[in-house]
Parts: structure tokens; sequence; C-alpha cells
């Protein structure tokens, strides 16, 4: 993925005419891979800008490049939440069904399924106790507080008990969820849990040393985009369309 500034993304979308998918990252263009190439005749490029704030920079400066058919992928990240807010509301904007493309992407795989005997058991309780913490850590997200960074890797956020660590738990006070946000991600995690987060957890236990077939973060996310579940042919849908209603196709 080239690593480039919005300034430099914005000066090569001013030149050229074919249509475009803006994407946010490597595991959007893992999505799309395939159907980039079975549009290859029409000219459509999918282009991942590194990261969803480079994405959103990028939209607000659309009109710099207008001759374009562009489009824009992005997740919904904490506004599955809190609503798609306003200036994101156009025609040239597309969003994920769950929290993420990880998300999408690991329901159309069916990963799941992949989990065998106590194995389940195991993702169930880490689910449990992680889901406490994302819904406090995106109501400190949204209100600008660092105590509870969604970032964080299933292994900082629970211990080998699936206890939430200390030094997290002593900042739950400060962030009461709704209760409809917990709500939620307890009756559907795939959909509702920051996807990297979930995926996180399919990889810990996917990959255990005693496992006869391991998995990789790679691996899940290639074999999810090769299944072309619901999820990923809507979106795919989607961006034909917008693209045959502006006569790009």
């Amino acid at each position: 993925m080239t690593d480039l500034s919005p300034d430099d993304w914005v000066a090569v979308l001013k030149h050229g005419d074919s249509p475009t998918l803006i994407v946010e990252g490597r595991d959007d263009f893992v999505a799309f891979r395939d159907f980039e190439i079975e549009n290859v005749d029409w000219g459509l490029t999918i282009t991942p800008v590194s990261g969803k704030s480079n994405l959103i920079s990028i939209f607000e400066r659309r009109n710099e490049f207008s001759h374009r058919k562009v489009a824009f992928l992005l997740d919904k990240d904490e506004w599955i939440f809190t609503g798609i807010p306003d200036f994101c509301k156009d025609d040239c904007v597309l969003f994920t069904d769950g929290y993420s493309i990880e998300n999408d992407l690991i329901r159309d795989g069916r990963i799941y399924s992949l989990l065998k005997g106590n194995e389940k058991d195991e993702y169930q309780a880490k689910i449990a106790s992680i889901g406490q913490y994302l819904s406090r850590s995106i109501m400190a997200t949204i209100s600008g507080c660092a105590d509870l960074p969604l970032s964080l890797h299933p292994r900082q956020i629970i211990d080998d008990n699936n206890n939430i660590q200390p030094d997290l738990l002593y900042h739950f006070k400060d962030h009461l969820p709704p209760q409809d946000w917990i709500d939620m991600l307890a009756s559907d995690p795939e959909k509702n849990f920051r996807g990297k987060t979930l995926i996180s957890i399919y990889t810990e236990i996917l990959s255990k040393k005693d496992r006869k077939s391991k998995y990789s973060k790679s691996n899940l996310m290639e074999i999810s985009a090769a299944r072309r579940g619901a999820n990923l042919t809507k979106l795919e849908k989607d961006v034909l369309a917008f693209f045959e209603k502006h006569e790009s196709v």
C-alpha cells in the first residue's frame, strides 16, 4: 500500500478519468480484489489510502476532482452506535453493514464455524468480558478521553481468566454507556464489535499450538473474501449501482 498524504492523493485524483473506489486500508483491498479484477474491462480501480482519517480528508476535497467518478467506502466504526454524521451523507459514500469491513468479512466467511468444542466456550467468554470493555471504550473515545483505548489487543484487555485488567477496570465507573450499546454488543458481536478486536479473538483461538489446523488473520480474511457472502455482495452491488447511476460503466 502506497503511503501518500491526502494532499498527494488529491493531486493524483485530479488526473485521469477511471472510476475509482477509495477504501480505508489493506483489508478492504483484500475484500474487493476479485471484484476489481472482474471489472477491469471498464477500468475500475480500488484505491486504499491508509486509514479513515485520510479517506475523510480526501472526501471533503472531492470538489477538486469533481470531473472524476469516485466512490468512498467507510467503516461505520463507532457510528454504528451513534448514527452516521450528516457530513458523510452523500450518494458517493458507502458504508459497511457492521462496525468495519472485518466484521462484514467475518460474517460472510462464517468464521465461527471453524471453532470446535471448547473453543466455542472460550470465544463466548472472551466476547462477554471484552464486550463490557468495548462499550465503555467507545463511550470514552467519543468523549475524547484516552483512559480506555479502542486499539488495545484482547490480551491487553483481559487476563488468562477473562477478567478485565485492573488498570482498565478502574476507569469503568467514569464511562457508563447506554444500555442499548451493551445490548447491541451482546446480541450480535460479529456485527457490532470492533472488527480488529474480533479478528484478534478468533486468531488467538484458531492459531493455538495444539490445533491441527491453524489460521492467521490473513488466512481468515482471504477465506472470508473468497466466500463472498451477503455483505460483500451487497457492497459490490452498491458500488456498481453508483457508477451506473453516474454513467461510468
